[in-house]
């Protein structure tokens, strides 16, 4: 028996299983990312118990609070007056491991690698990138 499960029942499922583990917490907090029926990107934030939000960006870690408020930022600065986006995605991704690079400069306590997952309708490629070498 084979069958795909859409992104947004994925992100239910999560919930629940987080939830149901309230008491006693995974502590773990997950970022989820799919397409969507109609064909579109999506991510979907969760917290440690299963409180979940649908948002255009996101990450998580101990550099999260100086690199979200940038990816926040990110989606209006990428479009033009008529709605169209105007970077390609190795200019995105780029954008992303220079803002990454910057907290990892800002912050000793930061891991020293970034993992970016690149979905597309032929598949998922993953790139490891060093950040620093100490």
């Amino acid at each position: 028996l084979s069958f795909a499960i859409s992104i947004s029942n994925c992100s239910f499922f999560l919930s629940s299983v987080l939830y149901s583990k309230r008491f006693f917490p995974f502590f773990t907090f997950n970022l989820l990312s799919g397409l969507d029926e109609k064909g579109e990107g999506v991510n979907f934030s969760f917290d440690a118990i299963g409180s979940f939000e649908r948002s255009q960006g996101n990450c998580k870690g101990k550099g999260e609070q100086l690199v979200q408020n940038l990816l926040d930022g990110q989606d209006l600065i990428n479009q033009n007056e008529f709605g169209k986006k105007t970077q390609q995605l190795s200019d995105h991704v780029a954008l992303l491991k220079n803002y990454f690079l910057k907290a990892v400069q800002r912050g000793i306590t930061l891991g020293d690698g970034l993992q970016v997952f690149i979905l597309t309708k032929k598949g998922i490629l993953v790139e490891n990138n060093t950040l620093r070498a100490d």
